[in-house]
Formats: C-alpha cells, structure tokens, sequence
C-alpha cells in the first residue's frame, strides 16, 4: 500500500513502525458544591503551579541543547499564564460550580477547537499546543504520569496522530528512524523536531493509524512523500538502493565540509552558519564555518521569564564569541511578525508582519536597544563581533541607529568600559526599498546580509507562512535575483562585502547563481554547508557568471528551476 503526504524533512527511511498511541485522560462531568469553590480555586492554583514549574524544567533543559523546543516551552507557559483561559475556568468554578478536572478539560477543549477552525495553518497548528498544556494539567490534577517515548528499545518509525512537545521532550532521536503522522504541516512540532535532528518525516498522511498496526515494515519516502506499507521483495530492492544513494550523496556533501570553498578557477567564498545559541548540532559543526553570519539574539528573551539585564546578554555574548571562536554577526532584537515573546510588550496588529518588526519595534522600546547594544559592545573586547540591523526601510532608520550607537559607544568610554576599539555595522536588506537604494546605505554601513526569506515575501507580497500561498512564494523568481544583483554590484563599487543569509543561500543551485552576481559570503543553516560547497567547489566563475545573466534575463520562476536544474545536473546532487 502507497500512501500520501506533506514532505516534511528530507530523506529516506526503512523501518518496523512502533505506533504512538497516548493513553487518553478519561474526564467525566462532575459538579462541586458552594461552599467548596474557594478550595477548588486554591487547588487550581497549585496544579498551575506545578504545571509550571514542569515547564521551566523543561525550558532550562532545552534551552542551550535545542532551543527550537525551548521557545515551544516557553509558548506553553504563556497558554497556562493566558488571562482569557484563566477567567473562563475561574467561572466555570465559581459560578457554574463545575469542579476543577471538568472545568480545566471543557475550556481548554473549546479554545483548542476555536484555534483548529481558523483558515491560517499556523493558528490551527497551535491548536496542538492548547490541547498539550490542558493534558499536563489534567495529569497533574489526575495524579498521572507524564507519557513519554523515552523507552524505545530498539530503532523504529514512529507513526502517531501527531507528536506534541511533551511527547518528544525525552525522546532518544537517535532510537528514531522516520516520523509519520496524521496532521501536521511544515510549522508543526513533529516538523521542527524532525529536521532538527535529520529525520526524514512525512506528516498529514489520511487516515494513518488505521493503516498501521505496530512492528509491519515501512518505507518512508520523505523525498517523494510517499508512505508505502509492507513493501513487496522488489519494492524493497528498489528503496534500498534509493536510500543507499542518498546517503552516498550525503555523504560525499559532508565530505566537502573541511574543505575551502574556492572554484576551480581560484575564487573564495566564505562560509558562515546561522545560530540561535551555541547547541549541540551548531557547536559540532562550527570548525567547519568561517564566521557566524547570522547570530539570532531572541534566544535570550525567549529562554527568560523576565527582560534579560545587559548582564545577561553581556555574558550570553561572550560565551557565544569564546565557543564559536569566529567572527559573529549579532542581529539585534527581531520581533514582531511570526515572532513573539511573552516577556515583551508586542502590540496587537492586524498585519503585524508590515508592523512593529525588528528595529521600528527597538525605536518604539528604545530601553531595550540600548541595553542590548551596551551588552554587545562590552562583549566586543572578547571576539570579532559585528552588530546587523533588522528590517531597515530607509536612510532615516539607518541615521537614527548609528547615533544612538555612537552615543552609546562614547558613554562605555566615559565609564572605562573595556570593547573593541571598532565594531563593524550592517543591516539587514529584507525590505525591496532598502535595496533599491544600496548605492546610498553603501556609504553609511561596513556590510549587507540578505534575507532572501522576508525580502521574497516582500517583494512578492505574499504572507511566507500562509500555506493557502505557497504557490505565489517563489524564492526563485528572477525579480528576487535583480534586487540582489543590485545590492551586490553596489556594495563591489564601495569594496564592502555583501552575505546572503535566508534560506536561498543554502540552497545549492541558487548559491552558484548568487556566486555569479558577486555574492562572496554565504550564511546558512549547519545542514546545508556540505552540499553548498561542493556546488561551489565545482564550477568555474566564468561558468557562474553566464548563468546568472541568463537567470536575470527570465520571466517566470519555474523558467529559472528548470533552467538551473538542467545546466547544474551533476554539480549539486
């Protein structure tokens, strides 16, 4: 049997299927009376309080390891903090007399249900995360364990209706050979764990745990996103040598990781990784980066209750440049948009990702800027350390954020601060007109990096995390091209380097046309080192050039694929 579903993470996997069924929290309809409401309360509040003390465990733990799972910890004490879901049980007690597991199970279940029937996946996906945080209460209050897939004594495919966070946090990935579910799209938990740690996933597949029963063999195909249930003889020859290529292909891409990235005809390139915080995955593959290009300095805000002090960050950063020990690239604070933060002030918008974002946001909060880049610059003595502006629009952003910078820069040496004697600044170009105008932001910056992910959706005007328009984000549409192709020739003209730090840069066929417009300086995801340099290693700068001015030269971006798929066959597989 084949089946379908949404290709989640790359790769392919062969395996027995352990089907994860949780035990379900059995809650009956039951009623209190008057006079117990007030110790109803008091024991809503110590549940809440253990609940939460369970999660600050789980985000301390996560939070240097993996801090994709931190910051879905820390989602899931804002839900149990929420003032709406609080009132709505407080009532539900108080007035209704319904007693404590009946309440915290009928509000709950009915904000979860509210969230699954919105049109944005991404609401409906956090419908996944309301229903978790109502099971850790419920087993609180119920006095049960917490499941866990801790116990898997040999390697399988886990098939589920869907993975939550509480389900994976003492998961043995390595015990993992592939993940397949039921629901779930590219913003799931099941999808952020999966290519965290390599592991090819198919999700959304209908009707999954009626189809697998536990221990049959199963050929993940998460290239294809392709399921295929008790492989015949033939089918299985066929998947083993499928898999057997893809994992020479990978490994012949890693391969290329300790090796200079240069053309055959003598060009460097530099090649940088993107980080959240030092973790495990990212410290492993620092020896093979030349710099950090893009330092995400959220972490910080959103693996603390509180507002971090600039002692905090102070040594956050530091720790950060003694790790590394590489040139690092901190983007100061980037919220707004699909970003949040629950220790943050975040005003409510209807369209916040055109709203209070990145730097508008820092003008707004100017207290937090300043603590940030007094932090940044103090930790600046101990490393090569370069500050990056988000989402500029114009000169004036650029004008405004220079003087506070300087004027904070004069203050630390009035107080005898020690840092280095000059740190370089840049900006994000993610906004089409702020690169419309990189002959001017050439004279007022030391770099650039591109963020081909916002400044695709940008220029396209298309919401990145709609899934109802994938179809209209085309991060190779030749109109994305010109905007970089101008950028690059201007920033040449002032000999200042120009990186590409969104997710096209780590693309192998679009890396060798950037290299073709003058692009030196890639940043990427740890994943995508090996295969980036090996397209650059093997090709000549003649060859790159020739096929960027074709690119620039096309309509549509399914001509740019098709052409670039059929000229670097052989050289990026």
């Amino acid at each position: 049997m084949i089946c379908k579903g949404n290709k989640a993470s790359e790769g392919l996997g062969i395996g027995e299927v352990f089907c994860y069924r949780p035990a379900e929290l059995k809650v009956v309809q039951s009623y209190i009376a008057e006079n117990e409401v007030s110790e109803t309360l008091v024991q809503y509040e110590a549940f809440k309080s253990d609940v939460k003390n369970q999660l600050d465990s789980l985000i301390v733990q996560f939070q240097t390891v993996d801090p994709d799972q931190a910051k879905i910890f820390l989602a899931h004490r804002e839900i149990l903090h929420d003032d709406a879901i609080d009132e709505e049980i407080r009532n539900k007690i108080g007035k209704d007399l319904y007693d404590l597991a009946w309440a915290v199970e009928t509000v709950y279940d009915g904000f979860s249900r509210l969230l699954s029937e919105m049109k944005n996946e991404l609401f409906r996906e956090r419908a996944q995360d309301v229903k978790d945080v109502r099971n850790r209460l419920l087993r609180s209050i119920l006095g049960l364990k917490c499941s866990a897939l801790s116990s898997l004594d040999k390697p399988v495919v886990i098939a589920c209706h869907d993975l939550l966070p509480s389900d994976t946090a003492t998961l043995d990935c390595h015990k993992v050979i592939a993940i397949i579910t039921e629901t779930g799209g590219e913003t799931s938990h099941s999808a952020i764990i999966a290519r965290s740690y390599g592991i090819p996933a198919i999700l959304g597949i209908d009707g999954l745990m009626d189809k697998v029963q536990g221990g049959e063999l199963v050929v993940v195909d998460a290239m294809e996103g392709e399921l295929i249930i008790v492989p015949t003889e033939e089918q299985l020859k066929e998947y083993k040598e499928k898999q057997k290529q893809y994992l020479a292909t990978v490994s012949s891409q890693n391969a290329y990781l300790d090796k200079l990235s240069m053309t055959k005809d003598g060009v460097r390139f530099e090649i940088g990784i993107n980080i959240g915080s030092p973790n495990e995955v990212e410290v492993k593959q620092a020896p093979y980066a030349d710099f950090v290009g893009l330092f995400r300095s959220e972490f910080l805000y959103m693996t603390s209750p509180g507002l971090p002090s600039e002692e905090d960050q102070f040594k956050a950063y530091k720790r950060v440049l003694e790790t590394f020990k590489r040139p690092i690239t901190l983007r100061t604070l980037d919220v707004g948009g699909d970003k949040s933060i629950p220790c943050l002030p975040l005003p409510k918008e209807d369209n916040p990702f055109l709203g209070q974002r990145g730097l508008r946001f820092c003008f707004e909060h100017k207290e937090f800027f300043e603590t940030q880049v007094r932090a940044a610059l103090r930790a600046s003595y101990y490393g090569e350390l370069h500050l990056m502006l988000p989402m500029v629009t114009n000169m004036d952003d650029i004008y405004k954020a220079k003087e506070i910078i300087l004027a904070l820069r004069d203050e630390l040496l009035k107080e005898g601060v020690p840092m280095a004697p000059k740190t370089k600044l840049g900006i994000m170009v993610e906004i089409p007109s702020i690169a419309l105008i990189a002959d001017h932001v050439a004279k007022e910056v030391d770099f650039i990096s591109i963020g081909t992910n916002d400044l695709c959706q940008y220029t396209l005007a298309v919401d990145r995390m709609n899934p109802n328009l994938s179809d209209y984000y085309q991060s190779f549409h030749p109109a994305l091209f010109k905007l970089i192709a101008f950028c690059t020739e201007e920033f040449r003209k002032s000999g200042k380097p120009v990186s590409v730090c969104g997710e096209l840069g780590g693309h192998p066929l679009a890396a060798v046309v950037l290299a073709g417009l003058g692009v030196r300086k890639f940043s990427m995801n740890p994943p995508s080192m090996g295969k980036v340099k090996r397209a650059l290693t093997e090709i000549t700068m003649d060859f790159a050039e020739s096929l960027a001015q074709n690119v620039l030269s096309m309509a549509t971006a399914d001509e740019v694929i098709n052409y670039l798929e059929t000229e670097l066959r052989g050289f990026t597989g």
